[in-house]
């Protein structure tokens, strides 16, 4: 059974851009995603527990935008080898990234086609779950293509979804 989640999902997927998009602007920016430390990482912009949940053994995964030395999204992953999927625990947009008026648009699937890029590598067919909050359901079934298992708050990303959200954040 997949580890319950330390929070459920609680992030808009405003766009599906090509990378992140400055809104200012338009402009595609590039992006770079690394394994993080979070007690060594400037994360003002970010209200989650970073270090609890890398204390439950999740990979955090910091999204920045190249030329802006800022965070700009959290995702905490987990390898799910028993259950053959990655399992998202936290995913966050910095601050000011959330709304209509946030400096950059594409945090929240950017973060979710890693998670299903991360699946792809280790032979999951890009098969990500997570736990949403009830007023996200339909918005993560609209959006990223999740579905919902049964009447649960627990969502995946299947392979035909996950494909998607790759292409279209790393090309084919």
């Amino acid at each position: 059974m997949i580890l319950e989640s330390i929070k459920a999902a609680d992030i808009a997927i405003d766009e599906m851009t090509p990378c992140l998009m400055r809104r200012s602007d338009g402009a595609t920016i590039d992006t770079t995603i690394k394994t993080i430390t979070p007690r060594n990482t400037d994360l003002t912009y970010f209200s989650f527990d970073w270090d609890a949940a890398q204390k439950e053994g999740y990979t955090i995964l910091a999204l920045t935008a190249n030329g802006d030395p800022r965070v700009q999204g959290l995702i905490a992953i987990m390898d799910k080898a028993n259950e053959q999927a990655v399992f998202v625990g936290l995913v966050e947009s910095a601050a000011f990234n959330i709304g209509g008026d946030g400096e950059f648009s594409g945090v929240g699937a950017h973060l979710f086609a890693e998670a299903a890029k991360r699946s792809m590598d280790l032979g999951y067919n890009g098969f990500v779950a997570f736990d949403s909050k009830t007023a996200l359901v339909e918005h993560y079934k609209r959006t990223l293509g999740a579905v919902q298992v049964g009447s649960s708050q627990r969502m995946t990303i299947n392979e035909i979804a996950a494909k998607r959200l790759i292409e279209r954040y790393y090309g084919k």
